[in-house]
């Protein structure tokens, strides 16, 4: 039902303003003086009726106005910033609330396209007050920047998306600060961030830098760092800022628990540059980022040879990697080791105790058989389908393997009519097939299902023990979840005949 006036309530109305405005028309003449009588005419009906309305919301939401302005402001911090803004335009009480809380505007978050982003930045840095500041902006125009910087001693973090510089950060001292993310660039190849003492931060926790940098000199270390990330290298333009000297890095930094080093133009690096002082024991995990073939890695990672890192990154483009990751495992942890390979171009590689090695390359896979050296150091194997016929193409003897995982999508010619090799695997314990699952229509999953089937059949048939003999049973099969549904249809028949066990996951379907 709407509610709207009668006639008589408009007719009311109407002559009521029309007779105070004749009144006051009868006793002037200026035109300047009708204007304004009439826009006090019309401030004061926008006033009552704001003040209706007001009383009529306080009544409607009489619940939520019930509770003390403390409550009321917590509850709307669990709001996004944006809604937050939202409800300043509900009731003038939840905009006097919302008001006399700066903390409610201390959470700043602006992408590219905020709409008139330095208004509504510097908004907020009114509205906040006195509050410590969380901070996440994109900062490409100098109008952010300058509304930016005298508020560092307040910011405790600060992400900036894109800048032409990174001085300004360092104009004041952020007594605050925790964070400091700068994850784009506006030109690294120009881009040089000079770190002041760590009085600048005591609170420092997490550095990520854009850019090449420049280590201090004196002020003590940044003990509270444990989060580190910069450039060694720029693309070596000779008007371009130095490459990075980190040869004093675990000094400044001394008890970080993450490193990300990334290179651009390799042929400048020198191994002199890189982190010599002893690696702190708290450095659990490295990145190692090469834009180019990633030479310079080797070398790098010799440095922290018997170093236990938990989790190591390498990302390159060329596959000779695998010698020196399999040399630093070795100072770590003899074996036995887990090793999966990717349909794209990436390779993890595992311990026993959990050591996780990633190399990721731009180009051609990392292939099985650069791991020749050390098969018998492999305790199982994860490898795409469609990759093993191409690779498995002579007698391979992994004498300490006893897990094999087979990814789809499966291919769908039948594997021991195109391979030429064998497997001699004498403790092989269980062969697990893990289907494709991202299929449009019930055909594609059918088809799937089939293939892996026909591929598995196959693949058993070059598995062999030490004397060159077929394994005639395979001790454990494993299907995974997918597979469920098709199990019992006649393709499947052969898994009962080669296998002693058979089981979906955890659950056993078939024991001889």
């Amino acid at each position: 039902m709407t509610t709207t006036l009668t006639s008589q309530q408009r007719d009311g109305i109407y002559a009521y303003v029309a007779n105070i405005l004749s009144e006051s028309l009868n006793e002037t003449r200026h035109p300047r003086e009708v204007v304004a009588l009439m826009s006090e005419l019309t401030s004061v009906a926008q006033k009552a009726m704001s003040d209706v309305v007001e009383k009529w919301n306080l009544k409607a939401r009489s619940v939520l106005c019930r509770l003390p302005p403390e409550l009321l402001a917590q509850c709307f911090s669990w709001l996004v910033p944006r809604e937050r803004a939202k409800v300043t335009t509900v009731s003038r009480y939840f905009r006097s609330v919302a008001l006399a809380h700066p903390s409610l505007w201390a959470q700043i978050d602006f992408v590219s396209t905020t709409p008139r982003l330095e208004e509504s930045l510097a908004l907020l840095l009114e509205r906040s007050g006195r509050a410590p500041l969380d901070v996440n902006v994109y900062s490409w125009s100098t109008g952010v920047t300058s509304l930016l910087a005298p508020q560092m001693p307040r910011i405790r973090t600060l992400t900036v998306n894109t800048t032409r510089s990174t001085s300004w950060i360092f104009e004041h001292p952020a007594s605050l600060l925790e964070v400091l993310n700068i994850p784009e660039r506006g030109d690294r190849d120009w881009l040089l961030t000079t770190l002041p003492p760590s009085t600048w931060a005591p609170p420092l926790r997490r550095l990520e830098l854009p850019s090449v940098f420049i280590l201090p000199e004196a002020g003590g270390p940044y003990n509270r760092v444990t989060h580190f990330s910069g450039y060694m290298t720029t693309t070596g333009r000779r008007d371009g800022p130095a490459n990075t000297d980190a040869h004093t890095l675990f000094d400044v930094f001394p008890y970080l628990e993450t490193l990300k080093l990334f290179f651009r133009n390799e042929d400048e690096t020198t191994i002199e540059h890189m982190p010599n002082s002893p690696t702190p024991r708290t450095l659990m995990h490295l990145t190692l980022h090469a834009d180019g073939d990633g030479s310079v890695i080797a070398p790098t990672l010799t440095l922290w040879r018997g170093h236990p890192f938990r989790t190591v990154h390498l990302f390159c483009r060329r596959t000779q990697l695998v010698t020196p990751i399999l040399d630093h495992m070795r100072s770590v942890a003899p074996g036995p080791w887990h090793l999966e390979l990717s349909g794209s171009a990436r390779c993890i590689i595992k311990t026993e105790t959990e050591r996780v090695y990633n190399l990721y390359r731009d180009g051609d896979r990392v292939r099985f058989i650069h791991f020749r050296d050390d098969f018998d150091s492999l305790a199982s194997i994860t490898i795409p389908a469609h990759g093993v016929q191409d690779q498995l193409i002579e007698t391979l003897r992994l004498p300490e393997l006893h897990s094999i995982t087979l990814r789809g999508p499966f291919p769908s010619t039948l594997f021991s009519l195109f391979s030429e090799g064998k497997l001699c695997v004498p403790r092989l314990q269980t062969l697990r097939l893990e289907p494709e699952t991202l299929f449009d229509d019930k055909a594609g999953e059918e088809a799937e299902m089939k293939n892996c089937s026909r591929f598995g059949q196959g693949f058993l048939w070059c598995i062999s023990l030490d004397d060159g003999v077929r394994l005639s049973k395979l001790p454990r099969l494993v299907l995974s979840t997918t597979v469920s549904q098709y199990v019992r249809e006649k393709y499947w028949d052969w898994i009962y005949q080669r296998a002693v066990s058979v089981s979906i996951e955890g659950d056993l379907l078939y024991k001889a």
